[in-house]
């Protein structure tokens, strides 16, 4: 393999675990950095990349099945406080229209609802497409 291929693949892995590492919480990625900035990801070891990846997975993996189990048991409500407090905070229009959306989701707990809900918010004053919904980015 040639070191321009080999060069291609790490990178492709780095952004793999920068990309994982954003689903983590702020807790979690201290534990995988261990003294790394998110912004150091070029200098992250390359020997330790493949494990920091799979450890990522896995409490992604763990972070949306406890997700699901809280959606299971708690009340809407009470569902969309946490997402806010959790993610509202977050700098970025982007980041704050999706927290925005997936509140909405929450509240109206159907997919028809929801689209029911969206539909409604974009009419206006020039009629059904007056506005545009946003569904943001997911941080």
């Amino acid at each position: 393999m040639t070191s321009e291929a080999l060069e291609k693949i790490n990178e492709y892995k780095r952004q793999v675990l920068l990309d994982l590492i954003c689903k983590c919480t702020q807790e979690q990625r201290s534990l995988f950095w261990r003294g790394y900035k998110v912004e150091d990801i070029e200098d992250f070891p390359l020997d330790k990349i493949e494990r920091a990846i799979q450890q990522c997975e896995l409490t992604v993996k763990i972070n949306e099945e406890e997700q699901a189990q809280l959606d299971a048991e708690t009340p809407p409500i009470e569902r969309a406080l946490k997402l806010i407090r959790r993610y509202g905070r977050l700098a970025g229009v982007h980041y704050k229209m999706w927290v925005i959306d997936q509140v909405v989701r929450i509240l109206t707990e159907t997919k028809d609802e929801y689209e029911e809900w969206v539909k409604v918010s974009n009419h206006g004053e020039l009629g059904p497409d007056t506005y545009e919904w946003d569904e943001g980015i997911a941080p």
